[in-house]
Order: structure tokens, then C-alpha cells, then sequence
């Protein structure tokens, strides 16, 4: 930890005395040419860098805006306190892992509301269901509001029947 702490010392100091030059802001190139000399802590000085480059060039788009999607897990009363966010998110996943199908679909029901015109849920059940657990699942399960099932089965063997059968 000390190590890291004084090699971020060394470039704070690197920073004030070369990185505010003009040089150096009219070109990104020109910070990360001196980065590649100073590779000892790469992940701190990605960070110093990608913070740098933030700041000084916030008008073109460099880098791409990370979409976050709402996930729902917990109690049936947690996640539906969230349901109110669900139009805000470009997807949302849903883990009903340790219900049962018929309590997953009962919770569905009631999230189906919250979701707007093109939405759908990612629906994780996380390897907790049986073949059979998962094929009731999907005869009741309004497939227009599905994006995704993730993980169903249990067995991992048993995909192939499970997919010919949805």
C-alpha cells in the first residue's frame, strides 16, 4: 500500500508540474504517451487518465455512456417498492432464483404494470428449477414481457430439451 501511495504521490506532483501545460491539453495523445512510461501501477494511472480526459474534453464524445439496468431481487415488498422505477431503465432484470415458479409468476404479474410499452423483462432464475419446474413456468409465463431467461435449469444436460420445447 505504501508503495502505491507514494508512486501516487510522484505522479500528483508529475501532474501539477506537466500535465496542466498547454501542450498536454491540446493533446490527449501527448498524456497518454507519458503514461506508458510510468506502467509500475497501470490501473491507477488508467483511472488518473480516463478521469483527466473526462475533464478536459467534455464536449466530444470519447467514450461511450455505460446504460445501467434496474435489478430486482429480494423480498416480493422490496422489489415492488422498486417497481415504480422500472420505466427509467432500459432493461431490467428480475432474480426469482429461490421462488418457485408459481410464486415467480405471481410477482410477474404484478411487475407487468410498472413496465412501459417496449419493455421486457431478463428474468434470472440462477440453476434453481427442475425441467419440469421450468416448462410450467413458460406455459404460464406471458412471453411477450420475456427479453430473457437466465440460468433455469438446474441441470445443465437438460437445456436442449428445455429449448425445444419453449
Amino acid at each position: 500500500l505504501s508503495s502505491i501511495l507514494d508512486a501516487y504521490a510522484e505522479f500528483k506532483e508529475r501532474l501539477l508540474n506537466s500535465y496542466w501545460s498547454l501542450k498536454l491539453l491540446l493533446s490527449p495523445q501527448n498524456i497518454l504517451n507519458e503514461h506508458l512510461s510510468h506502467s509500475d501501477y497501470p490501473s491507477l494511472f488508467f483511472g488518473i487518465e480516463f478521469a483527466l480526459l473526462s475533464l478536459m474534453m467534455p464536449k466530444f464524445s470519447l467514450f461511450t455512456k455505460v446504460k445501467v439496468n434496474l435489478l430486482l431481487m429480494g423480498s416480493d415488498d422490496i422489489i415492488l417498492k422498486k417497481a415504480p422505477l422500472i420505466q427509467e431503465y432500459q432493461a431490467n432484470k428480475l432474480k426469482v432464483g429461490k421462488r418457485s415458479p408459481e410464486e415467480a409468476l405471481k410477482l410477474i404479474q404484478e411487475i407487468i404494470p410498472y413496465l412501459g410499452p417496449s419493455q421486457k423483462l431478463r428474468i434470472d432464475i440462477n440453476r434453481s428449477w427442475t425441467l419440469r419446474q421450468a416448462l410450467f413456468f413458460c406455459e404460464h409465463f406471458p412471453i411477450s414481457y420475456c427479453d430473457y431467461l437466465e440460468e433455469p435449469l438446474q441441470n445443465p444436460e437438460e437445456y436442449l430439451s428445455f429449448a425445444n420445447y419453449c
